[in-house]
């Protein structure tokens, strides 16, 4: 088996039939279906295009029925496209994008399904090459050349699209609602007759890379969004209770909605996170990034409260209703490849960790040293407050390593008198320690 691994400009969904390249026509393709004759008999193909712009693949077996596949081609995943060789013909497999089962298969003229890809026939493996290429281009320049998602030039154009096109499907009443300032972000309001309303408010961009998953459900399409890595970045409200999921449901009539919507979603979440990683600030001082911290903490009315303060010694206070701890983390050595965002049970975080594990972290709860530790969480708010503290936390190390690396004291005397300043006394269990260095 094969995987195509051609490499296409792709981006958007709907294909316009009046602007097709000539290697991407329906007629091309027809030119490479012949009759294939395998095990169970001679296969016959066909294609044609309805008024509409859905493309119809037909597949006959000999004295047999007759399977007809309704899609759109831009849902063919042109880069997983696969050429299966057999020991009498070969056969070429046509995923959708993401796997979803939204090509329409209608088998003996009655029984319809959706499914997930279909397989197209080829003579021999040169053959199937050829075809599957020629498959992979058509996808490749649909997806390019939907009417819709050219007339979308920017975040805001596809969010507006995205808002316009999620309606009321059955007694599901949905809304969607986009909330600037902050780039990606919206909130979906569900509503139902016998149930509260529930809103859903999360970033677009914490859905990268993307995993939907079309489902049905007491047989309404519904459409899930899933976080990578089942984080909790999704806050849910319903009746005054606030939860966080690690994924949101949008409903549909039919999965052809679906599988319209996800590119526009794709297309807007890779907007978002470019603007948010364009509205980050770029001080070149630690102070100025704790500064910033703690303005982003009012901002987004973090519970519990933040406060940063220092310079590459940053000492982060958290005020907890029940108590108020601190910790103390030497910013040069907290290691960038491991800053984390996470959203579990405890809430959206950001975890630090210092480099090879060294417990050189000063944990005190009530103003009582509690322990030194390698590892720490940040509580933050919400995806956004996350993104910028794990940026700027990367951003403050690579500073003070730089101040670090920079520091050479001219003499011995010199730098006694500075590690003589950094050695503090400090009381643990009842007892005072008082370090004196000579």
């Amino acid at each position: 088996m094969w995987r195509l691994a051609l490499f296409f400009a792709c981006g958007g969904f709907l294909w316009a039939v009046r602007a097709q390249s000539p290697e991407a026509t329906p007629a091309r393709l027809n030119a490479l279906l012949h009759p294939v004759e395998t095990a169970r008999g001679i296969r016959h193909q066909k294609l044609e295009v309805e008024p509409e712009g859905y493309w119809i693949f037909r597949v006959s077996e000999s004295g047999g029925d007759t399977s007809e596949y309704r899609f759109d081609p831009a849902w063919i995943d042109p880069y997983a496209i696969e050429v299966r060789p057999k020991e009498d013909h070969a056969e070429i497999r046509l995923p959708a994008r993401y796997g979803l089962p939204v090509i329409r298969k209608v088998t003996g003229g009655t029984d319809t399904t959706y499914v997930s890809d279909f397989v197209s026939y080829a003579r021999g493996r040169d053959s199937g090459r050829a075809l599957a290429r020629r498959w992979s281009r058509v996808a490749a320049h649909a997806a390019g050349r939907h009417p819709r998602e050219s007339n979308l030039s920017g975040l805001y154009d596809r969010l507006d699209w995205l808002a316009a096109h999620i309606h009321d499907v059955g007694a599901v009443s949905q809304e969607w609602e986009n909330l600037p300032p902050h780039p990606g972000r919206v909130e979906i309001l569900r509503m139902r007759a016998d149930r509260p309303p529930e809103s859903f408010t999360f970033n677009l961009s914490a859905f990268l890379p993307l995993r939907p998953r079309l489902i049905r459900k007491k047989g309404k399409v519904v459409l899930q969004m899933l976080v990578p890595g089942e984080e909790n970045w999704v806050r849910s409200e319903k009746e005054g209770e606030f939860a966080y999921l690690s994924g949101v449901e949008i409903y549909f009539d039919t999965p052809e909605e679906a599988a319209d919507f996800v590119p526009v979603w794709a297309t807007a979440a890779r907007a978002a996170r470019d603007r948010l990683e364009r509205s980050l600030p770029r001080p070149d001082d630690p102070a100025a990034i704790w500064t910033r911290l703690n303005e982003a903490a009012i901002e987004r009315r973090s519970s519990p409260s933040l406060f940063f303060e220092g310079q590459c010694h940053v000492r982060i206070t958290v005020n907890r209703p029940e108590y108020v701890e601190s910790f103390t983390l030497p910013a040069a050595y907290a290691d960038t490849s491991s800053l984390d965002m996470t959203a579990g049970e405890k809430g959206p975080g950001v975890i630090v960790q210092i480099r090879k594990d060294r417990p050189w972290i000063r944990h005190e709860k009530d103003g009582k040293f509690k322990s030194f530790r390698s590892v720490m969480r940040i509580p933050v708010a919400d995806y956004e407050q996350a993104f910028f503290t794990r940026r700027l936390l990367a951003r403050a190390a690579a500073l003070c390593r730089r101040r670090e690396a920079a520091f050479r004291p001219r003499t011995a005397g010199e730098a006694l008198r500075i590690l003589q300043s950094r050695i503090y006394p400090f009381k643990r269990e009842g007892h005072a320690y008082l370090h004196l260095l000579e």
